[in-house]
């Protein structure tokens, strides 16, 4: 099969639906997990250990150099001009830059932290760092396996063998044996479940190897190939404005606030699903057909996509609206009592624009505007600064979902308006 074979709308929601079943598994078994903690971890301790983990999130990002946006598109943008030696200069260069990158924000994380800079021990730093590196190298191997079709094994090792390892071992000794975890222990015990698949992962890939397709034609696009600088600055930013709430809330409010809103996010992000389901599988597809010159396909084929996006993520946002309270209090009833209706209404309404007009962000990454994404997360991330010390101060946890929507409406409108006028391709009309 040619590398660039159209792949028909069947094909489409074939993909769809498997990586929508892998996060689905994903989704449900770290749900799971976090209801388990919740019920066993005193409200700061959840409220620290959910800090840690967005920390993880970022510094993944900030140590990738934007690899996982650029691969993909790189890759395919050379591939279909001939250029293999340099697809495999692209991706060896891209390894050696995010482990000197690591590398050097972890003697900097050390710095700070033996300096009392951050109040962290050492061994929750060096968790940290080693939960870093291994998932860093998974996103690295994924954005390699999506550019050559392995969209939906890419996801195993990190969604369904990671979540299942976690939740088997904890159901195990909190609810078989009755221990007890600190927030150290639990830092470490993710260390060394990442490690373990990200071993198989690799496993994995060698058995599934990825070729380089031959016999491709070139269609020239009139477009100079991005700057690798460009995905990493947005990534960066992108990965900030996700988790600045929480940010802002461990800062003016504390470790309590902060688990309260982190539940009511979390059950909102079920929503969220769809767009990352999405765009996993629609970002290799855009780039394809827009360096290929189907404007055409590419915009059947985003509309299709965002009809969908919008159907799952209205059926959902009712369902998750019908059953607020009892998914809530999976969690246990402190953070049922606390969350108040218009907290959680606010940022499920907050997942539902993400969600219907999500697309343009992952489309102007692919086709080569990824400079215009960044400029609109820039200024995302300013208004929040800027203001949340206001809203939180004023509504509390209420006020920062507040904010959290107003951000959604901005940056999602304005990346809209900018993929028409760069791309000529609209969400529906």
């Amino acid at each position: 099969m040619n590398f660039f074979t159209q792949i028909s709308s069947r094909g489409y929601l074939k993909s769809f639906l498997s990586v929508g079943a892998i996060q689905g598994g994903f989704m449900a078994l770290n749900y799971l997990t976090q209801i388990l903690l919740a019920n066993h971890l005193s409200v700061k301790a959840y409220g620290e250990l959910t800090y840690y983990l967005s920390l993880i999130n970022f510094f993944v990002v900030v140590v990738l150099l934007g690899q996982n946006g650029y691969l993909p598109k790189e890759i395919i943008r050379l591939a279909s001009k001939g250029n293999y030696v340099l697809v495999r200069t692209v991706m060896n260069r891209g390894l050696r830059n995010i482990l000197l990158m690591w590398v050097l924000c972890t003697v900097v994380g050390f710095f700070v932290v033996y300096s009392e800079l951050w109040d962290v021990s050492g061994q929750v730093a060096g968790g940290l760092a080693a939960i870093v590196l291994f998932l860093t190298l998974g996103t690295y191997r994924q954005a390699i396996q999506r550019a050559f079709g392995q969209v939906q094994i890419s996801q195993l090792p990190e969604k369904v063998l990671f979540a299942a390892l976690y939740l088997s071992f904890l159901s195990v000794t909190v609810l078989g044996f009755d221990c007890e975890f600190t927030v150290v222990e639990l830092v470490l015990l993710v260390a060394v479940l990442y490690l373990t698949v990200q071993i198989i992962g690799y496993l994995l890939m060698k058995k599934f190897p990825v070729k380089i397709p031959k016999g491709l034609h070139s269609v020239n696009t009139d477009r100079k190939p991005a700057a690798p600088v460009f995905f990493y600055l947005m990534s960066v930013i992108d990965i900030l404005d996700s988790y600045l709430d929480f940010y802002l809330l461990e800062y003016f409010a504390g470790y309590e606030s902060l688990a309260v809103y982190s539940i009511s996010k979390r059950v909102s992000l079920l929503i969220f699903t769809v767009i990352y389901t999405s765009n996993y599988v629609l970002g290799p597809e855009v780039s394809k057909l827009y360096f290929t010159g189907q404007i055409n396909e590419l915009q059947k084929r985003v509309r299709k996509a965002v009809l969908l996006n919008m159907a799952l993520a209205t059926v959902f946002g009712f369902l998750l609206i019908v059953f607020r309270t009892p998914l809530l209090q999976l969690f246990g009833q402190h953070y049922a009592a606390e969350t108040g209706f218009w907290v959680f209404v606010l940022l499920l309404a907050a997942q539902w624009v993400n969600v219907t007009l999500g697309a343009p962000s992952q489309i102007l990454a692919a086709t080569g505007f990824e400079k215009s994404v960044l400029y609109v997360f820039v200024v995302a991330v300013i208004f929040q600064l800027s203001t949340g010390w206001w809203f939180i101060g004023n509504w509390g946890i209420t006020g920062m979902a507040l904010l959290f929507l107003i951000n959604s409406l901005y940056w999602n409108g304005a990346l809209q308006i900018i993929m028409v006028k760069k791309t000529g391709v609209k969400l529906l009309f």
